[in-house]
């Protein structure tokens, strides 16, 4: 929506921003800085403009739903050629003793 952001320390959404980059984070608990750094975004155009577009630019660049879907099919690729390695592993190792076994040797 390319608005500034001001969000606490506290809870998940401080890990999305960097302070003074694409957001302002203010230390959980504290009222006053909180509304402090609320005041900074609505009474200086130039912060808010600069935090807003570096804040639409990470959302579109790293938020976005392609992304997303990207990131997780990837994981779902990562964990089926795991299973299948497993797999074939699994099988090496209940074919190898036979072999051995009734092999030459």
């Amino acid at each position: 929506m390319e608005l500034p952001v001001v969000v606490t320390d506290s809870g998940g959404g401080h890990e999305l921003f960097r302070d003074r980059i694409n957001g302002l984070i203010t230390p959980g608990g504290n009222a006053g800085e909180l509304a402090a750094r609320m005041i900074e975004v609505l009474t200086d155009r130039d912060i808010s403009d600069r935090l807003a577009r570096s804040a639409r630019e990470y959302a579109e660049s790293e938020l976005g739903i392609e992304l997303h879907a990207k990131k997780v099919t990837q994981v779902y690729e990562e964990v089926i050629a795991g299973s299948l390695s497993a797999k074939v592993c699994h099988q090496s190792r209940s074919v190898l003793p036979h072999m051995m076994m009734f092999g030459s040797g």
